[in-house]
């Protein structure tokens, strides 16, 4: 008799063992999570997860696995686990979203294909405003196909004053030029935007591209020493931290001359979720006797190599008027 009076609670005990077990969309839950969402794209994997308060990238870890069985292209198979609890008591109605840069953060690299073996959950319901990962995929699936090679059409050839630089600029970009300010600065300078590429909430900056010329008395007091030795200060204190990605100076040549490049990919992560997205950069730097010039192109990496070719062009049709 006493058995079966006891058999009610080692069900009930044993039942709420296995709900908890399975409960892998717990934000206290380690191992393999259960997603709210997922967004795969070619080389970027953004993922929705239940949140406490406290879950951040470092709470997971994805483990990669090579399909042996598939090698054309290479096939690799991802699963995302939970290594860190979350033990926060701030309930995030919406989950926390998460991108991975599948060539920096997972050293997927080449031509690939992968998939996930997490499974999403349909417990939870994400409500469809600007802080929702749905509202993120409304705006990915409205997005044009990403084009990787721009031809480039429409420029024109445009000179600074006192022809410091002539280059060719695209026509269906934004100039910014300010004459006066540049002459009081020292400054002798351009940008280039690119309007409309970002997302629909314009969370995102446009992808930009600089021309400069920095006179020995400009006012910022900027050399090209300073430029570069601030660089490596930067670059330096970032190292280890998966969201900055700063490479060593290099040195190219830049329509025959000698010139040094400067490139790093810097993660812009904050509390709206619209607003997470790899920035990626490329500058140039030229020294002449009496300053030196700038070119920089920065973008989300999301439009980066579609815009490439259009700073190319500015590049290779750059010609300093001093040196």
């Amino acid at each position: 008799m006493r058995i079966y009076r006891l058999f009610p609670f080692v069900v009930l005990l044993c039942t709420s063992i296995t709900l908890y077990a399975v409960n892998t969309g717990n934000p206290k839950y380690l191992g393999t999570v259960s997603l709210n969402e997922i967004i795969m794209k070619p080389n970027t994997l953004i993922v929705n997860i239940n949140s406490n308060g406290c879950t951040d990238k470092k709470s997971l870890k994805i483990d990669v696995q090579k399909d042996t069985s598939i090698s054309n292209p290479e096939h690799y198979i991802l699963n995302i686990k939970r290594i860190k609890p979350d033990l926060c008591n701030n309930f995030i109605p919406n989950g926390k979203t998460v991108f991975f840069d599948l060539n920096r953060d997972l050293n997927i690299t080449g031509q690939f294909s992968y998939s996930v073996v997490n499974g999403i959950t349909s417990v939870m319901h994400l409500s469809e405003n600007n802080d929702s990962s749905t509202a993120l995929s409304k705006n990915v699936a409205q997005t044009k196909p990403l084009v990787t090679e721009v031809q480039p059409k429409s420029f024109k050839k445009f000179s600074v004053m006192h022809n410091y630089f002539t280059t060719e600029i695209p026509t269906s970009w934004k100039l910014s030029y300010d004459v006066n300010k540049d002459q009081q600065n020292g400054i002798f300078e351009i940008r280039l935007t690119k309007s409309n590429e970002s997302n629909t909430s314009n969370t995102t900056p446009e992808p930009m591209i600089y021309v400069g010329f920095y006179d020995s008395n400009n006012t910022q007091k900027e050399t090209y020493d300073v430029f570069i030795n601030e660089y490596k200060k930067l670059a330096q204190k970032r190292a280890g931290d998966p969201n900055y990605h700063y490479e060593d100076p290099k040195t190219i040549t830049l329509n025959g001359l000698q010139a040094m490049q400067l490139s790093y990919e810097v993660y812009k992560n904050t509390d709206k979720l619209l607003n997470q997205f790899w920035m990626q950069a490329n500058f140039i730097l030229l020294k002449t006797q009496e300053g030196f010039y700038v070119l920089a192109y920065k973008s989300p990496k999301e439009f980066y190599e579609k815009f490439l070719p259009i700073f190319n062009k500015v590049k290779n049709t750059f010609n300093p008027g001093i040196f």
